[in-house]
């Protein structure tokens, strides 16, 4: 009966210990987030960037990666920005985006209007291209999949 109570005792440990840790990383990452909030209030944009990013890496919260968009729409990095909010408004259950889902909608419009969108279109198929360089970055690190979905890319003025 003692080996029982024991085996018990271990599975139900198990089973908390991982919503535990989840509860930790949630409550820091809303830490991080409120902290960061505090820092764009007092004018810190970059500071408060850091500390969304820390939030985001803590926990992937939606918020956390929405409040990133939103700040880097404000320290003029729309690349990142658009793909940051498209990634927190494709979450549908999240009820801080639920929330706010206009806002952020409007929010992602407006960073919209500050990208362009060029298409080279080529007759080769597979050729090996030099890399392509976005606002003075190697976009070629970026992942095979569009964040637009149609296999195209932004560029931001």
């Amino acid at each position: 009966m003692g080996m029982g109570v024991a085996l018990l005792a271990v599975t139900l440990l198990l089973l908390v210990r991982p919503a535990v840790a989840h509860a930790q990383d949630t409550a820091e990452a809303n830490a991080l987030i409120d902290q960061g909030v505090e820092r764009r209030r007092a004018g810190d944009d970059e500071g408060a960037l850091e500390l969304f990013t820390r939030a985001w890496e803590a926990g992937h919260a939606p918020r956390a990666r929405a409040q990133m968009a939103l700040v880097e729409q404000a320290l003029g990095h729309f690349v990142d920005a658009e793909a940051h909010l498209l990634e927190a408004l494709a979450v549908t259950e999240d009820e801080w985006i639920v929330l706010r889902r206009a806002d952020l909608a409007l929010a992602l419009e407006a960073i919209q209007l500050r990208l362009g969108y060029l298409e080279v279109r080529g007759g080769i198929e597979g050729p090996d291209l030099p890399p392509r360089w976005t606002l003075g970055r190697d976009a070629s690190a970026r992942p095979a999949h569009s964040p637009r979905g149609d296999g195209s890319y932004r560029m931001g003025s």
